[in-house]
């Protein structure tokens, strides 16, 4: 019985490896023009549940600044988290791009890049993000 086991075992491995290669081909993505990639990225994040917590204002400057292809463009924010920050908030806030400059209680000032905004608005204890000064 042991050895039926372990034999079955080895087998599921085999198999597992010998397909292994094949997975890995067929999950590497096409490439695409620069420009096609940009508003895939726009339409993704507009469909995404994220996009809800941008307020309009930021909604419509982020969209002009990427279809303007300026990623790099800095938005003056206020982000509110669903509870009282705690310092793990602001190093995740930190490391998605958004530049915490203050936070009380469960709002923060700062600013976040256009290219950074969607990964700052998919984590899961933002609430909501507001335009705090006209994009530059």
């Amino acid at each position: 019985m042991k050895n039926r086991l372990l034999l079955c075992v080895l087998f599921s491995l085999l198999i597992v490896c010998v397909s292994a290669p094949s997975f890995a081909a067929k999950s590497a993505p096409a490439t695409a023009p620069a420009a096609a990639t940009a508003t895939d990225t726009t339409a993704g994040f507009q469909q995404s549940w994220a996009w809800k917590n941008v307020d309009p204002a930021l909604q419509s400057a982020w969209l002009d600044a990427m279809q303007r292809g300026a990623g790099t463009t800095r938005f003056q924010c206020f982000v509110r988290i669903k509870d009282v920050m705690d310092p793990g908030d602001r190093s995740f806030l930190e490391d998605k791009g958004f530049n915490v400059r203050i936070f009380e209680g469960n709002v923060g000032r700062g600013d976040v890049a256009a290219k950074d905004l969607q990964a700052v608005a998919e984590l899961p204890f933002v609430g909501s993000i507001k335009l705090s000064a006209p994009a530059n």
